[in-house]
């Protein structure tokens, strides 16, 4: 270790122990586990902890990683979190990587020739049995049954907090508050706030692991069928938090739990799930695809995902895993267990299950399941029909698509319009630099609480010799499909104002599909006048081939002469 790294003494074992969050630039070698369930394994010299988690996962992160097995990152900013582990059932403290920069070519020595493993697990503290309610105490079945306008109170376990930062698809895109509940009779329960950021989090100082006194003064009941927890909970309604209504006090009657069982279900469920229904299933892996990475609405950060395909020998469906999960060690013709997956509906295959942060990736045992392993010397994998992923629509899908395609655009109207989404394909001719949203403009803006983001943004030309489409809006998080690396990057080039023209050059001229939205906004201008400003924006966009946009230009031309023929 150099002079320069001398910092680093014992971070991750102080991190951990303390619960201290202070960086000093530290200096870690990240390497992927046997387990990543639990994330990666980090080593700082001294110690190796093996429950890493990272807020995005880079390009340049992954790359080196593909490459080298391993990347060495320098710290800026970390969060330590206390989490259930639901198949020790254990609490456990992890480490989770907020920012940080990749370091290429740098190595440390080892101070500790044998690395001590960083104890995560957290004791919460002597239980008394058996468990003795208080008088006036009421149980979580209790609240359920007392419909709306809940009042009483309830001694709980806080299992789980997920914020709406936390990259858990569902629970960022309608930024809630979670908090998953246990009484002592191991029933759960989850309770949501909306709406909820830095500023109002009353939620704050409510810790994972900690015992509380639940008290409810005049609730409302939700269905928590959609919550992020569903995974979790076995009472199918939740509480609604808010201030008035909801408080948590600190308390010291304690009690065991145990969370229960997920039984892994067979592959011939899926089809007749609806869509965001919870699953654990079994199955055989008959393709693992790359890892890629990618930047979502729902994942507002970059991060990992790598596409598996599971069958049973009659049905394939594919899985989409993301973060750190999507690299586990997968095998072909293995057999695993997928937990807390979600289905989500498809338009190419009918189904495919998303694994995120609260998934995990389980081997099981064959014995328990050998009507599916012995399935597995009989299956020629290479003649199975896999789905095409794909989310370029074909030609025909773009022109057929019920009209909605478009040329031109010259203006909108001067009242307010219903959205309109199409698909084109065509050319890139310029982009102007990213800025980020203007707040109080978008303040004065009506219903647009959906595409409300602080992601920045380009306006892009996209011009050829058939259609002409100006000003268009793009976020970046749009573009990872043909700029993977911008979103990474585009907080230094926003700074040194950089020309995005020239940087994105090799974008320019080249044929993609888009699929646009078609709207206007009310304009409140400064001297009272209302204005409605139009909108178009860019939901989409990857590259066409060029064969595709070959026969679209052919096809579309085409059709122009047959409508001047009609003499319209």
């Amino acid at each position: 270790m150099s002079n320069n790294d001398s910092e680093f003494v014992d971070f991750l074992q102080n991190a951990i122990e303390k619960s201290d969050q202070t960086v000093n630039n530290n200096l870690l070698l990240i390497e992927i586990g046997k387990n990543t369930n639990n994330g990666f394994e980090a080593t700082d010299g001294y110690s190796k902890l093996l429950r890493t988690k990272f807020k995005r996962i880079s390009v340049t992160f992954l790359e080196e990683v593909q490459k080298y097995k391993r990347v060495y990152i320098r710290v800026k900013e970390i969060k330590i979190h206390t989490r259930y582990d639901f198949s020790l059932n254990e609490f456990h403290k992890d480490l989770e990587v907020i920012d940080y920069d990749v370091v290429k070519d740098k190595t440390f020595s080892l101070i500790n020739k044998e690395l001590k493993v960083v104890n995560t697990k957290i004791d919460i503290g002597p239980i008394n049995e058996p468990y003795r309610p208080e008088a006036g105490e009421k149980k979580l079945e209790d609240v359920y049954n007392m419909g709306e306008n809940v009042s009483c109170w309830v001694n709980v376990l806080v299992v789980l907090k997920i914020s709406p930062d936390d990259n858990i698809q569902d629970n960022s895109e309608n930024h809630s508050l979670n908090i998953l509940v246990a009484d002592y009779r191991n029933c759960t329960m989850n309770c949501a706030a909306f709406k909820i950021n830095s500023n109002n989090n009353f939620c704050k100082d409510i810790e994972v692991g900690k015992f509380y006194k639940m008290k409810l003064s005049n609730a409302k009941l939700l269905n928590s069928t959609k919550s992020c927890t569903r995974h979790f909970v076995t009472i199918k309604k939740g509480i609604h938090l808010t201030q008035t209504t909801v408080s948590f006090e600190p308390s010291t009657n304690k009690f065991n739990y145990q969370a229960p069982y997920s039984f892994l279900e067979y592959m011939n469920v899926i089809p007749k799930l609806s869509n965001n229904n919870p699953i654990n299933v079994v199955g055989i892996v008959a393709r693992i695809d790359e890892i890629t990475t990618v930047s979502s609405d729902s994942m507002k950060t970059p991060t990992s995902r790598r596409i598996i395909y599971l069958t049973d020998g009659e049905i394939i469906i594919p899985i989409y895993v993301y973060g750190e999960l999507a690299h586990f060690n997968f095998e072909t013709k293995q057999l695993i267990g997928v937990r807390y997956g979600n289905v989500k509906k498809h338009v190419v295959c009918g189904n495919v299950i998303i694994c995120n942060r609260l998934s995990r990736m389980d081997n099981v045992d064959t014995c328990d399941y050998m009507d599916i392993f012995s399935k597995i010397s009989t299956i020629n994998f290479e003649e199975l029909k896999y789905p095409d992923l794909t989310t370029l629509p074909t030609v025909g899908e773009v022109v057929h698509n019920k009209g909605k395609f478009l040329l031109h655009i010259r203006d909108t109207q001067k009242r307010k319009v219903q959205p309109y989404k199409f698909y084109t394909i065509g050319k890139i001719t310029s982009f102007t630099n990213f800025v980020k949203p203007d707040k109080k403009k978008k303040n004065q803006q009506e219903n647009q609480e959906k595409d409300t983001t602080d992601e920045p943004y380009t306006r892009i030309n996209i011009n050829d010799s058939i259609v002409s489409i100006p000003d268009v809006t793009v976020f970046v998080n749009k573009m990872s499909n043909i700029a993977p690396g911008l979103a990474e990057d585009i907080e230094k080039l926003i700074a040194n104002n950089i020309n995005m023209n020239e940087y994105l050059e090799k974008l320019k001229n080249i044929p993609m599909v888009f699929k646009i939205r078609l709207d206007n906004h009310k304009y409140l201008a400064n001297n009272g006048q209302i204005l409605y400003l139009p909108n178009k924006l860019c939901e989409f966009v990857d590259f066409c081939p060029s064969e595709e946009y070959s026969d679209w230009i052919e096809r579309i031309r085409k059709d122009i002469k047959d409508l001047v023929n009609l003499n319209l």
